[in-house]
């Protein structure tokens, strides 16, 4: 086996899963996951996302790119707020432990 499979960045990628949020309200946050990293993917426009251990993304914070997928290094899917003025859009993210 070669020194690259023994690696933690091969052995640590053994754990992910997967979220699925929906913008309610203008809002919607990632529930309760240690991670790594995440992996985060909008199906529309519109789409605001913030960072942080307390609080609400709002229209100000990070624009995400439509079906863009962008990397995230947090070490919590909670610390995912999102922000959409249109209820019903989907988020998907791809976390790894």
């Amino acid at each position: 086996m070669s020194d690259l499979a023994n690696s933690n960045l091969i052995m640590g990628s053994t754990l992910f899963g997967t979220q699925l949020l929906t913008i309610a309200n203008n809002v919607a946050t990632g529930t309760t996951q240690a991670c790594k990293s995440v992996l985060v993917l909008t199906d529309g426009s519109d789409v605001n996302m913030a960072v942080q251990s307390s609080g609400a993304a709002d229209v100000n914070d990070f624009l995400l790119p439509e079906k863009q997928a962008i990397p995230i290094p947090v070490d919590d899917v909670s610390k995912l707020t999102f922000y959409g003025a249109t209820d019903g859009k989907k988020i998907y993210i791809l976390w790894r432990g």
